[in-house]
């Protein structure tokens, strides 16, 4: 973490600002990475479906929502 992560100086909590000598990562990962050959059997099948919704209604959900914690609109 000390060699290869800043940190964000403005944050309250550690965020990562950026990462530096990521090429020795890369190289260190690829020495410990088994390359293992096979043959897949299953065809991946993505198949995108688009609907229609009644935005009005979708608005007037989000707006009067029901939280089931408090039993209150929220």
């Amino acid at each position: 973490m000390r060699k290869h992560v800043v940190f964000s100086r403005m944050s309250k909590f550690p965020k990562v600002d950026r990462y530096i000598n990521t090429g020795r990562l890369i190289r260190l990962r690829n020495s410990i990475l088994i390359n293992m050959d096979f043959n897949r059997q299953t065809i991946s099948h993505h198949e995108d479906v688009y609907v229609k919704y009644d935005i009005s209604a979708y608005k007037d959900i989000m707006r009067n929502r029901w939280n089931i914690w408090t039993m209150s609109l929220s």
